[in-house]
């Protein structure tokens, strides 16, 4: 299978909620010329609505309240899929242990904290990846089904200020 590394679509008005892999996950993935330091397991995607500052404080306050909450979590890299979008995007599936639970919990912070939203996706942890014709790579998933790692800070990125605000996983959950 040949699969290329496909960076988030961001626009105005956009969060993104993610946990950013460690660097030993660019060994799993090594056969990727353009793994950059963006190589996320995404979290929740809010595609519009987060128009300004408040709403954007809004969701660091409900991001650190559900961070505040948990230890990190168990993550399993599992299977190679493909996420039904538009871009028929190539993810690489991940396993966390009380993941649900944790989305849950963030979800309705979230909506305390803001209001409620839109989503595409549910719960779908995932590692994107994208199909391309012209510059083929592959990955070995033996490897991948192998690869572990603990979750332990949660992020968010807005495009409208361009930075990720990260928060520690500091919790007892």
């Amino acid at each position: 299978m040949w699969l290329k590394f496909s960076k988030s679509k961001l626009s105005d008005g956009t969060a993104f909620v993610s946990f950013w892999l460690p660097q030993g996950a660019r060994n799993v993935l090594r056969n990727f010329e353009d793994l950059d330091t963006d190589l996320h397991m995404t979290v929740l995607f809010i595609p519009n609505g987060v128009d300004s500052e408040e709403d954007q404080q809004s969701i660091l306050n409900a991001i650190e309240e559900t961070a505040d909450k948990y230890s990190p979590l168990n993550c399993r890299l599992e299977e190679i899929g493909i996420m039904k979008n538009d871009d028929h995007t190539i993810v690489a599936n991940v396993n966390v242990k009380h993941g649900a639970e944790f989305y849950v919990d963030l979800l309705r912070s979230i909506e305390n904290h803001w209001k409620k939203f839109d989503r595409k996706y549910d719960w779908l942890p995932h590692v994107s990846l994208k199909f391309e014709n012209d510059d083929r790579r592959e990955v070995a998933l033996n490897d991948l089904r192998k690869y572990k790692w603990n979750a332990d800070e949660i992020s968010v990125q807005f495009i409208t200020d361009g930075q990720k605000h990260r928060f520690k996983m500091n919790g007892k959950k």
